[in-house]
């Protein structure tokens, strides 16, 4: 590849995913893979700056990917955390209901 390569392409689509997951729960809920996705950025930006553009194009859709990742996998802790709370609440009433019916 030639230097003309977008870079703003690959690079920048990762770059706004970081962007957009750093700005989540991520870092609490799903560390490794937000890690994983700077760490790749970082380099894909180093194989960029090197002319490496096979590399960086690779290297910038992997962290793309594990920063979506980060931020599935974190939705999904909370929505799940977001059910149970739901279940506690939905229980509790199911007891206030049963309590009522039995002072009747």
């Amino acid at each position: 590849m030639h230097r003309s390569w977008p870079r703003w392409s690959s690079i920048g689509r990762a770059r706004t995913a970081l962007r957009n997951v750093q700005s989540t729960d991520a870092q609490e809920l799903a560390p490794v893979e937000l890690d994983r996705a700077r760490s790749k950025f970082q380099r894909a930006e180093a194989a960029y700056a090197e002319e490496e553009y096979d590399d960086a194009r690779r290297l910038a859709q992997e962290s793309l990917a594990d920063a979506e990742l980060a931020a599935a996998k974190a939705n999904a802790i909370n929505a799940k955390r977001s059910a149970e709370e739901l279940e506690k609440s939905i229980a509790v009433l199911r007891q206030e209901i049963e309590r009522a019916r039995s002072g009747m």
